[in-house]
């Protein structure tokens, strides 16, 4: 779930500049390692996007930040761990449109 609290919407809009929560199952991951990480992905090219580093909130359900600046007009979430395994999971969230 993609929560705004600029527009006050869910999963269908993120503002730039102000606070998103992400919300689900197994969002925890390891900073420190360069295959773990959370990033706003392009819808439309995969190989543009944007990488969050820093949280307000990071637990393994919940991830709070503000909103990058991106170059594109719409993307999903991807968050990518391996929540003590030895293999890099990848999950994403439902397309959400960037508001300005």
């Amino acid at each position: 779930m993609v929560h705004d609290l600029a527009s006050q919407t869910t999963n269908e809009k993120v503002t730039v500049n102000n606070i998103v929560t992400l919300s689900g199952q197994a969002l925890k991951f390891d900073a420190q390692r360069a295959d773990e990480h959370l990033r706003f992905v392009n819808d439309t090219d995969p190989s543009q996007y944007v990488a969050i580093t820093k949280f307000q909130k990071q637990t393994d359900r919940e991830l709070v930040f503000l909103m990058p600046p991106t170059t594109f007009a719409s993307g999903h979430f991807e968050v990518a761990n391996a929540m003590n395994t030895t293999q890099i999971r990848s999950e994403k969230s439902k397309r959400v449109e960037v508001a300005a």
